[in-house]
């Protein structure tokens, strides 16, 4: 018992060490920022919810230190760290030593795509752990065949089915566990007393589904769909508006590359573990445990098919396949015990001491090889750049904002930490805090939801007179034909009423980013975005200017276009850094010297794509699809200047080289 706690606790140190060293500060790109203001106020974030981590998240900001984010990234830690002392009874459970069981829980806390979520403000964390609990519940029922277990497992399951709907994807292979369990002599299942009083308690747990409308109902700065009445929260709960951009039926091509993808990052993430877990497989084939390898592997292909099919966001702005890395790690942890057994038998040509030594160095190099990708202790990339964007705005102003991105940072800094009182955030979509967009119908959608929103916004700036800022130029067609322009402003774009006149000595300096620095240290995707937007805000305003006002910084500028035919004359100046960034976001391609390339929109009809190569062969360049898909997926690619193409203003300046 004593040599167990000992190992337990040091699993539990190491891990809570690790995780606090590279915890994220604040707020970060991604969802983070909604997350956090839903848990604090009580609100509704984006489909369907997350109860879990809402309520939990209102505990955790109760705590007497740090601030809000930090508060709600420290959880994702506990949430880890506990998943990975689960880890290590369920090695424990399956008859293996403590060694294998200690060894496989700091390997799996270690990992990337684990540690990656643990260092942030995220739902992953409480779906992994719930996910864990539920295969620590089944094992023990399939093996003691207790009632009791049979019941909490259906409400561990039904609270997995609230920290992520993913969880769904855990019933084939809990059904499979069931089925089979140990040999059809032990097999003894319940009765349907039992069977109806789980499903109960599956319902009482996922009745937690029910937060949405009662948090709705008190009306929370962040109102996700405002999910009041049961149509509407049921239409929310099920994500019927993220479906359609959710769920993608891929094949051929697209379908390798996304498994290929997914494949490496798991590669990536596990490495040295990869054999270990293949030792642990086989040892379970050779000792005939088939109910224990069916369910493996029918857990581990609906983890597939949930990446593949059911959510086709880009692989590197969600973490995949965790479900699968748990079971890896479990496999490596039975593939640890059995080396150590096949090493104490006479005769073996494994000694003990290199197995204790694989034991020791595989959760080291798990640790250093991971480091870096999962260290957000210096990541202050959304904060600043948030902050940036509020300074920048004058006083009263409005401030149009689509792009979770950008909105999200900006919904933390204004709801939660109060930055900028006056200031009126209004989401272009109408899904946070609809009553701007009311007269919109909620089932429009495309080109009528675009010109509807249009005259919505083109009436406001029309009856006031109070500073009107975007935060994307994507409007400047509806604003031009009221007459209004649009005005690189910061890190923002601020709309010009036709009888304003601007100085250059108005334009506001560009606040600066304390990673600007440190690029090379930011390895998050959606960080790595904002950096990159950062920078082209920084080329359009001095685009804009005639000249370049005296104080700002002197960096190397490249000029990147020149008179292109029908598309006026687009230029951009970007610093030494910010074109490295871009450079980085399409490695493959050539040095060459700077050149505007079109792109098609993604996703554009066959049509459209058809205008734009024609209008890229009238201006004397080729259009290339780019070889990162990375880059269409984060906006590396931005609009800055000139023309229309695919329906979208899309000169590219991502595919500079800046070699000169």
């Amino acid at each position: 018992m004593k040599k167990r706690l000992a190992c337990l606790a040091v699993v539990v140190v190491l891990s809570l060490i690790v995780y606090r060293l590279t915890l994220a500060p604040t707020v970060i790109a991604g969802d983070s920022g909604e997350l956090i203001t839903a848990a604090v106020h009580q609100g509704v974030p984006h489909p369907p919810g997350y109860p879990l981590f809402c309520v939990v998240g209102k505990l955790f900001t109760l705590l007497p230190f740090g601030n809000e984010a930090f508060r709600l990234n420290l959880m994702s830690a506990v949430a880890m760290t506990a998943s990975a002392v689960i880890v290590f009874f369920i090695v424990l459970l399956l008859g293996q030593p403590l060694t294998a069981a200690t060894a496989a829980s700091l390997i799996f806390a270690f990992s990337g795509s684990i540690w990656s979520q643990a260092s942030v403000a995220e739902v992953y964390a409480l779906y992994v752990l719930s996910a864990s609990l539920v295969l620590l519940v089944s094992l023990h029922w399939v093996q003691r065949r207790s009632p009791r277990s049979f019941l909490l497992l259906g409400y561990v399951f039904g609270l997995a089915l609230v920290a992520h709907l993913g969880s769904l994807m855990l019933v084939p292979g809990l059904f499979m566990m069931a089925v089979a369990g140990r040999g059809s002599e032990d097999v003894r299942r319940p009765g349907r007393g039992g069977q109806v009083a789980a499903l109960l308690l599956v319902v009482l747990a996922i009745s937690a589904y029910l937060y949405p409308l009662f948090a709705s109902l008190h009306d929370p700065p962040l109102d996700w769909g405002d999910p009041e009445t049961p149509s509407r929260l049921l239409a929310f709960v099920s994500g019927r508006a993220h479906r359609s951009a959710a769920v993608g039926l891929l094949a051929g091509g697209a379908l390798m590359r996304r498994l290929t993808h997914l494949l490496l990052a798991l590669w990536n993430d596990l490495s040295l573990a990869v054999p270990l877990a293949a030792i642990g497989l086989w040892s379970l084939v050779k000792s005939r445990q088939w109910w224990l390898v069916r369910a493996f592997a029918i857990f581990i292909l609906f983890d597939l098919v949930y990446a593949l099919w059911l959510n086709v966001v880009p692989l590197e702005a969600t973490p995949f396949l965790l479900i699968t890395t748990l079971l890896l790690v479990v496999l490596a942890g039975i593939g640890i015990g059995t080396l150590f057994s096949y090493s104490r038998r006479g005769g073996s040509r494994i000694r003990p001491a290199l197995v204790s030594v694989i034991v020791v160095f595989i959760p080291i190099y798990s640790l250093l090889a991971n480091w870096a990708r999962a260290d957000r202790s210096q990541d202050y990339v959304a904060y600043d750049f948030g902050r940036g964007v509020l300074e920048t705005l004058e006083d009263r102003a409005v401030l149009f904002v689509e792009g979770d991105n950008i909105s999200f940072p900006l919904y933390y800094l204004a709801m939660v930490e109060g930055e900028r009182a006056d200031v009126t955030i209004c989401e272009r979509e109408g899904v946070v805090d609809g009553a701007f967009y009311a007269s919109i119908p909620r089932d429009a959608r495309g080109e009528d939801r675009d010109r509807v929103r249009a005259a919505v916004e083109t009436g406001f700036i029309d009856t006031t007179d109070v500073p009107v800022y975007y935060v994307t130029d994507g409007v400047y067609r509806h604003l031009a034909e009221r007459g209004y322009g649009l005005l690189p402003w910061g890190l923002v774009y601020r709309v010009i009423r036709p009888t304003e006149q601007v100085e250059i000595s108005q334009l506001p300096r560009l606040p600066g980013l304390r990673n600007l620095g440190d690029e090379d240290a930011v390895h998050d995707f959606m960080s790595r975005d904002l950096l990159v937007t950062y920078h082209l805000r920084r080329g359009a305003q001095l685009r804009s200017a005639p000249r370049i006002p005296k104080g700002w910084e002197a960096r190397r500028r490249e000029r990147l276009g020149d008179e292109q035919r029908g598309y006026g004359s687009p230029r951009c100046w970007l610093g030494a850094r910010g074109s490295a960034l871009l450079r980085r976001s399409d490695r493959q391609v050539e040095s060459s010297p700077c050149r505007l390339l079109l792109q098609p929109r993604p996703g554009a009809a066959p049509a459209a794509r058809s205008r734009c190569r024609g209008r890229a062969a009238r201006a004397g360049t080729q259009p290339r699809s780019l070889v990162d898909r990375r880059a269409v997926q984060s906006r590396f690619c931005l609009r800055l200047a000139g023309g229309s193409c695919a329906g979208t203003r899309a000169l590219c300046v991502g595919h500079c080289s800046f070699s000169r």
